[in-house]
């Protein structure tokens, strides 16, 4: 069962999850105005893509460069 890295990172107001290493080189880009709906809101698109869910996934928070800048973005 293959694994694939989502990518979460907070932009604009919004939490953004990108799926970069899917087969012949696609790749899934989502937004969510509310983290609690992101894990659901994945793993549906790629349900939709795959047409199965015979996969797991792997959750990478990206943190901001400079910690003070937390909640501010």
């Amino acid at each position: 069962m293959p694994t694939y890295t989502v990518v979460v990172d907070r932009e604009d107001g919004y939490w953004s999850a990108v799926v970069n290493d899917l087969p012949g080189g696609a790749f899934a880009g989502l937004e969510f105005e509310a983290l609690r709906d992101m894990p659901v809101g994945v793993r549906d698109a790629l349900v939709d893509f795959f047409g199965n869910e015979d996969f797991t996934l792997e959750w990478i928070f990206a943190m901001p460069e400079d910690p003070g800048t937390r909640g501010s973005r």
